[in-house]
């Protein structure tokens, strides 16, 4: 089994030296984080989709994630580190798409848009390999979601759409092997000869010794794989907001082409 990364913990500790209780700042910080996924709300569609309503269509999408219950879970089960990990996703995929609203330019790029490029692409490798590191499930979202649109890419003819799809899959392998090289890469030796035994055949594992049982197993019951990815993806994400997510990210490409 692999941990929760303590990476929110280390970002927040700062926070201690501030007068009033670590836990008040703790919560401010983390609702500031929540509250500001707003402003990326509205900013993408009124600077990238002026077709669909430009910042009109912002300011309904800021409106309809403020009116969104489901960060208030987080906030009311404390699940911190999600709310950060939900941010550095959406800063990443923010700066993927400002990179390639550059990349899929036909016209000649200057030094200077060169450069700022080239600072795009360092931006979101940072912020990914952040968003990776913060939470297992986000990590796993993050890389179906970046699989999904560089295979979008790599099927267009023209080479510039190709060229990202390559940028992608380039960044996403190298913010995995910083991720891998920082924090997961610990737990490889358990996951290989623990977790995944005790996965593939609980009843064994149980046999030998390995607790197999879940926290919360009065809702969750571990009997293979298949309950593994049920409910992972039940936890993560369901269909809704992720087709939702697609579907959004595709109307920008829409409005941006």
């Amino acid at each position: 089994m692999i941990p929760k990364s303590p990476l929110f913990y280390f970002v927040a500790a700062p926070l201690a030296v501030l007068p009033w209780s670590l836990e008040t700042s703790v919560k401010a910080f983390t609702c500031l984080l929540d509250v500001s996924l707003m402003g990326f709300c509205y900013w993408l569609p009124a600077r990238y989709a002026p077709a669909l309503g430009g910042w009109r269509a912002g300011l309904w999408a800021a409106f309809a994630y403020a009116c969104n219950p489901l960060s208030y879970r987080a906030l009311a089960y404390g699940i911190l580190p999600t709310i950060l990990a939900q941010w550095l996703t959406v800063a990443s995929f923010t700066v993927l798409l400002a990179l390639a609203s550059r990349t899929t330019d036909n016209g000649r790029l200057t030094t200077g848009m060169r450069r700022q490029s080239r600072g795009l692409l360092f931006a979101f490798f940072i912020l990914l390999a952040a968003s990776l590191v913060a939470f297992p499930t986000i990590a796993v979202f993050n890389t179906f979601v970046l699989g999904l649109l560089a295979l979008f890419w790599l099927w267009r003819k023209r080479p510039q759409p190709k060229r990202l799809g390559w940028t992608v899959v380039g960044v996403t392998a190298a913010a995995w092997a910083l991720a891998m090289v920082s924090y997961y890469g610990q737990y490889v030796v358990i996951l290989i000869n623990t977790t995944l035994p005790a996965l593939l055949n609980p009843q064994a594992a149980a046999a030998e010794g390995v607790d197999t049982t879940a926290q919360g197993a009065s809702t969750v019951h571990w009997s293979g794989p298949l309950d593994l990815l049920g409910w992972t993806a039940g936890y993560m994400t369901s269909l809704i907001p992720l087709l939702t997510g697609l579907a959004g990210l595709a109307l920008l490409w829409w409005a941006r082409s």
